[in-house]
């Protein structure tokens, strides 16, 4: 975690994954602000593999019936608030082997149970479902990676892509390696190579010496 620019400034975070061809962009109207890179996805949890595991969700049945996934979530509905919902007290989200990230209901207040399940799509269990680490998924994917910009402690922006992901943090009007100047034309102001500008001072400089 990094934190970047000062109170009043607008950050502009650039930032690219292996595979894109141009940048992303976000602006930010808050600052200072924390700029997190993960090895992971976004919202994935501490199961997370790359690889990926197999789960068996109903760990009481006699026989396994293993399932391959890149990550899963485990979740008890208390109570009977779990009524007319799936049918169980026991649900689980996966991330499957062709899958990027965990799948969000359409409306998370349809149901009040959603709310104990992270607003995720969900199915049953039979409870804590079992892992089993000796069975990987059948091909591998692009490790996968995630952007977050955090103000305050509050996520500001999350992306994700795969990995590695190269990021720059612009505070001010002009990039690090340029200032500003004034313009007579909207928007009133321009960027001029800091190396550049050195560079005339120099040879002007050297000039009057002689």
């Amino acid at each position: 975690m990094t934190t970047y620019c000062n109170q009043g400034d607008s950050p502009i975070i650039k930032y690219k994954f292996q595979g894109d061809t141009k940048d992303r962009t976000f602006r930010s109207k808050y600052a200072p602000i924390e700029v997190i890179t993960r090895e992971t996805p976004i919202n994935s949890s501490d199961d997370y593999r790359e690889d990926g595991y197999a789960i068996d969700p109903f760990p009481g049945n006699s026989s396994r019936n293993w399932a391959t996934v890149r990550d899963h979530k485990y979740f008890f509905i208390p109570g009977d608030r779990w009524q007319g919902f799936n049918g169980s007290p026991h649900q689980v989200a996966i991330v499957g082997c062709n899958g990027t990230g965990f799948a969000k209901v359409a409306d998370c207040g349809a149901h009040p149970a959603y709310a104990y399940c992270d607003c995720l799509v969900t199915s049953v269990a039979g409870g804590v479902p079992l892992v089993n680490t000796s069975i990987i998924c059948p091909s591998s994917k692009n490790k996968r990676c995630s952007i977050e910009i955090k103000y305050n402690g509050i996520i500001l922006f999350q992306d994700q892509g795969n990995s590695p992901v190269n990021y720059s943090v612009q505070c001010g009007k002009c990039p690090d390696s340029q200032h500003e100047c004034e313009s007579k034309v909207y928007p009133y102001y321009c960027c001029n190579s800091c190396a550049e500008t050195a560079n005339k001072i120099n040879n002007l400089a050297s000039k009057v010496g002689k």
